[in-house]
């Protein structure tokens, strides 16, 4: 139950995230996906 609300967490974080770059920093589609790849890569090796 607890890694089922983990990820859902975590999936709702990159969601709001990937939006504040491409809206607020007004950074295209492609561009908002390759800057948030590390924080993506963060998430995988913490298991999270």
């Amino acid at each position: 139950m607890a890694q089922t609300i983990s990820a859902t967490a975590m999936g709702a974080v990159q969601l709001l995230l990937s939006l504040y770059v491409q809206l607020v920093l007004s950074l295209s589609p492609f561009d908002a996906g390759i800057r948030l790849i590390p924080f993506n890569l963060a998430n995988l090796s913490v298991g999270a």
